[in-house]
C-alpha cells in the first residue's frame, strides 16, 4: 500500500471500502507539501484531490487545514448527506490533542489496534495509547483508546483483570469528553463486551446522531441487537452499515452469522458466499458457509469449506468446526482429536471443552467427559462474572450441568438464558435439550416445537444424541418432519 504507483481503484476492492483517502508527503528540508487525493469505488478517474503546504514547526496547524479539506472533498464526493456548515467544521477540524508526539503515538496504536487478531499488535497498541497518554494526560481519544485494546487483551486471554481495566478506562475517558465520536465508539466495545447491552445503544445511538454515516456504529448496534434477542432490529442495523460500506467483508459475515442464528439458511449462505468472494484468503467466509452446509445435513461439502478455512488459518474453531462433521458421522476417535487441538490452542473456550466431553462420552470414557463438562461449567463461570448477560455461555453452562445430571442447576442456568434472550431459536433449542437430558420428556418435547417454531432448522434435532430420550417418540418424528 505504499508504493508509489499504488493502484487506488484495486485498493477500494481488497479493502472493502466504499472510497479511499491517499496522501503523499514531500519535505524541503522545514517545509512540507502534502497531497490528498479522494477515489470513490468503480470510478475510473480521481473524485477529488488538494495540495497543502506548511512548516514543520507548525504541523498542528496543518493536520487542521488538512482536516477542513478532507470535509470539502466529502461533501464534494457525496460522501456526506450534508455540507458541513461552520459549526460541523469546527468539530471536525479540532485536533484531538495538541501534542504532536502524542498524536503520533495515537495513530500508530490505532492502526496496531486494527489486527487485534494478532496478540504482539495488542502489545504494541497498549504501550502507544499509554505513551500518548502520558504525553498529553487531557487526550480523551487515546484513554478510550487504551481501553478497548485493554478489552482486545481481555478477549485474546480471557483474564478479568483486563476486562476490568477495560471498563475503568474507557469511563474515565467518556467522563473526559462525553462528546467524542472515538471515546464513545470505545466506551461502547467495552459496554457490549460487559453486558451493560441499553448503555452501549445509547451511546451508539448518539454517535449515529452525531455521524449518520458511521458503519461500524451501525454494525456494532446490530451486534447489541442480536444480543438483546431483537433479530429484526438486527439485521437492519447490519443493512444499514452494509449500505454504507456495501464491499467490506465483515458487515456481511455480521449478516450472515445473524441468518445462521435465526434459522435463515438461505440469506446466510449469501451473505457467507459475499464474504468469500470479498476476501478469498479470509477463513470466517469458509467457516460460515462450511456451518451452514453442516445444518443442511451436507457434510461434504462443509468439509470442504472447513477445511479451507483451517489451511488459511489454524484456528481453535476450524478445528472444532471439523470435529463436528467427524461426530456427526459417529467418528468419534478422530472427532476427539480435532476437538483436543481447538482446547489446545484456545483453552478457556467452555464451547471447545463442552465438544470435547461429547466425543469422550460417546467413546466410553465417562469419567474424562466428566471431568471435561466441570471444566467448561466453570470456564462458563468465570465468563458470565465479565458479562453476566451473555445468553449463549448461560446456556452452555445449562447444557453441561444436565449432562452431569446436575439438574436443580441446569434448570436455573437455562432459565436465565432465556430471560436474557427469549426468541434465539439456539437458545430456545438448549432449553429443549436440557430437559431431555434431565429426563423432562414431555416439557422437552414442548420445548422443541417451540424452538422449531422459531426457525430452528429441522435438521439439528433430527440427530443430535442428546435427544435420545425422545428421538424414538412419534411426536418427535412429528415435529421434525413438518
Amino acid at each position: 500500500y505504499r508504493a508509489p504507483d499504488r493502484d487506488l481503484g484495486r485498493l477500494t476492492d481488497e479493502l472493502g471500502a466504499s472510497l479511499v483517502i491517499d496522501g503523499s508527503v514531500q519535505k524541503y528540508d522545514q517545509r512540507l507539501r502534502i497531497t490528498i487525493r479522494m477515489l470513490k469505488r468503480g470510478s475510473n478517474k480521481l473524485d477529488w484531490t488538494h495540495t497543502y503546504d506548511g512548516e514543520m514547526a507548525s504541523i498542528l496547524d496543518l493536520h487542521e487545514k488538512i482536516l477542513g479539506g478532507l470535509a470539502d472533498g466529502l461533501a464534494i464526493t457525496g460522501m456526506l448527506e450534508t455540507t458541513p456548515d461552520a459549526a460541523d467544521r469546527a468539530r471536525l477540524t479540532r485536533a484531538p490533542t495538541n501534542n504532536e508526539e502524542a498524536l503520533a503515538d495515537y495513530t500508530q496504536a490505532r492502526a496496531f489496534l486494527e489486527r487485534d487478531d494478532l496478540p504482539a499488535n495488542i502489545t504494541r497498541a497498549i504501550t502507544l495509547f499509554e505513551s500518548a497518554f502520558q504525553k498529553d494526560p487531557r487526550f480523551a481519544a487515546a484513554l478510550g483508546g487504551l481501553g478497548e485494546a485493554y478489552w482486545s487483551q481481555y478477549r485474546r486471554t480471557r483474564d478479568k483483570g483486563w476486562a476490568d481495566k477495560a471498563g475503568e478506562t474507557a469511563v474515565r475517558a467518556a467522563l473526559m469528553d462525553s462528546t467524542n465520536t472515538s471515546v464513545r465508539l470505545s466506551l461502547a466495545v467495552v459496554l457490549v463486551g460487559t453486558g451493560k447491552f441499553d448503555e452501549a445503544a445509547v451511546e451508539l445511538g448518539r454517535v449515529i446522531e452525531d455521524q449518520p454515516r458511521n458503519d461500524k456504529a451501525y454494525s456494532m448496534l446490530g451486534d447489541v441487537n442480536e444480543r438483546r434477542g431483537r433479530q429484526a432490529d438486527a439485521v437492519a442495523a447490519y443493512g444499514r452499515a452494509i449500505a454504507l460500506r456495501p464491499a467490506y467483508w465483515e458487515y456481511h459475515w455480521q449478516l450472515g452469522r445473524s441468518w445462521l442464528k435465526s434459522g435463515e439458511l438461505d440469506g446466510a449462505a449469501t451473505e457467507a458466499r459475499r464474504v468469500t468472494e470479498l476476501q478469498p484468503d479470509n477463513p470466517l467466509g469458509h467457516q460460515l458457509l462450511g456451518s451452514i452446509r453442516q445444518i443442511e445435513g451436507k457434510p461434504e461439502e462443509a468439509v470442504v469449506s472447513y477445511e479451507r478455512s483451517l489451511a488459511l488459518s489454524p484456528t481453535a474453531s476450524a478445528f472444532s468446526n471439523i470435529g463436528g462433521t467427524f461426530f456427526d458421522s459417529k467418528d468419534y476417535g478422530r472427532s476427539a482429536d480435532y476437538f483436543k487441538r481447538a482446547v489446545d490452542i484456545d483453552p478457556r473456550l467452555p464451547v471447545y471443552r463442552r465438544n470435547l466431553g461429547d466425543a469422550l462420552q460417546e467413546l466410553g470414557d465417562l469419567p474424562g467427559a466428566t471431568a471435561t463438562f466441570s471444566m467448561a461449567v466453570t470456564l462458563s463461570d468465570s465468563l458470565l462474572i465479565v458479562n453476566p448477560n451473555d445468553a449463549n455461555t448461560a446456556a452452555l453452562k445449562a447444557l453441561c450441568l444436565a449432562k452431569m445430571n446436575r439438574g436443580t442447576e441446569a434448570i436455573s442456568a437455562i432459565q436465565r438464558a432465556m430471560s436474557i434472550n427469549s426468541t434465539s431459536p439456539n437458545i430456545l433449542y438448549k432449553h429443549a435439550t436440557v430437559l431431555a437430558l434431565l429426563g423432562r420428556n414431555s416439557e422437552a418435547l414442548q420445548a422443541l416445537e417451540v424452538a422449531l417454531d422459531a426457525g430452528l432448522p429441522a435438521t439439528i434435532p433430527a440427530g443430535d444424541l442428546d435427544l435420545r430420550s425422545i428421538s424414538g417418540s412419534t411426536e418427535f418424528k412429528r415435529l421434525i418432519s413438518r
